[in-house]
């Protein structure tokens, strides 16, 4: 099912392609001191392929690129990295080209490739196909639509299913452009049926992960306003609860649980921001990591790394192919 955009929206959409959706700037704060004696080692690769707007996954041995867009435009290729050896291996026009999407590991062999933006020539529209890319053989197969298709969504995998929240989606008749929504689908990978469940306290594009059976959904943006907002989902219950708010208001971030952290990648202005939860004291802290400055990148935990991974810098330094690992 192809969700198409208005004539007026698409040309305002074609000539702002390259605008992430963010525009307003986070407040000056302090931000406290990293809690504890955390150290991190870094050390930085490049991609075959500077991209924003994309995703990733691991399967705990290689780390999984998806789409986004590059210099050639909207991407449909994966890279493939070793952590091992820091090299990669591009896999040329695997998927349907998209940005703004989710790719979510089940635990075993396959990656969700959900929600985005795709073209149909110059004609953007919400992308409702799923796919579903295998680690192992690395063949492409489809799964049932996402009818409620999604841009800038964030998804997780917990107790065989897949959660998605949020994220813009067409207006009224498509004749307004997109909205944000409060919408949480979930997929069951065992029955593969899409279902709705309770919705976010908030209409926004956020970040999520997941840590001890629950999901953590912190900051995000709703088109007009930043948030610093912090809840907790549990999916058992469907049950929301706030928690303490971020030190700053953040979006176009990127998002990692590593060990009993959970950490912060980059801001819209802030692009060298890193911030750090402790879930054992329930505090945000500075991580004062050296993030090479970005916005709208991905991130993945293997083991005792964290990859942070592409993004955009501005206008004028569009695409970021730093591969960046801290490590624990």
């Amino acid at each position: 099912m192809l969700v198409y955009l208005s004539m007026q929206f698409r040309i305002l959409f074609i000539v702002l392609l390259f605008i992430t959706g963010c525009n307003t700037t986070p407040p000056s704060e302090t931000i406290g001191n990293p809690v504890g004696n955390l150290t991190a080692r870094s050390q930085e690769f490049t991609l075959a392929e500077a991209r924003y707007g994309h995703s990733v996954a691991n399967d705990g041995e290689k780390i999984f690129v998806f789409g986004g867009t590059t210099s050639s435009g909207f991407s449909g290729d994966i890279e493939i990295i070793d952590p091992q050896t820091n090299t990669s291996l591009l896999l040329k026009s695997k998927l349907i080209p998209r940005r703004y999407f989710s790719a979510v590991w089940d635990g075993r062999e396959s990656v969700y490739i959900i929600g985005g933006m795709s073209l149909e020539g110059r004609r953007p529209y919400l992308q409702s196909a799923v796919e579903v890319f295998n680690t192992r053989t690395h063949e492409v197969t489809q799964a049932p639509s996402h009818t409620r298709a999604t841009r800038m969504n964030t998804a997780v995998y917990s107790d065989d299913k897949i959660y998605v929240f949020g994220g813009t989606t067409a207006s009224a008749g498509l004749r307004k452009g997109l909205k944000h929504v409060p919408w949480v689908s979930v997929y069951d990978t065992k029955t593969q049926q899409w279902t709705e469940s309770d919705e976010m306290p908030v209409a926004y594009a956020t970040e999520a992960v997941v840590y001890n059976n629950a999901i953590y959904l912190a900051g995000g943006f709703n088109g007009r306003k930043q948030f610093d907002t912090f809840y907790q989902f549990i999916p058992a219950s469907s049950q929301w609860r706030e928690l303490t708010s971020l030190p700053v208001e953040t979006s176009a971030h990127a998002m990692t649980v590593i060990n009993n952290d959970l950490y912060t990648f980059g801001n819209y202005d802030e692009l060298e921001q890193t911030l750090r939860y402790n879930f054992d004291t329930g505090q945000w802290s500075n991580a004062n990591l050296p993030l090479v400055p970005r916005r709208h990148a991905a991130t993945t935990t293997l083991g005792s790394d964290i990859y942070v991974i592409g993004g955009t810098v501005s206008r004028t330094d569009l695409f970021v192919d730093s591969v960046q690992i801290f490590t624990f």
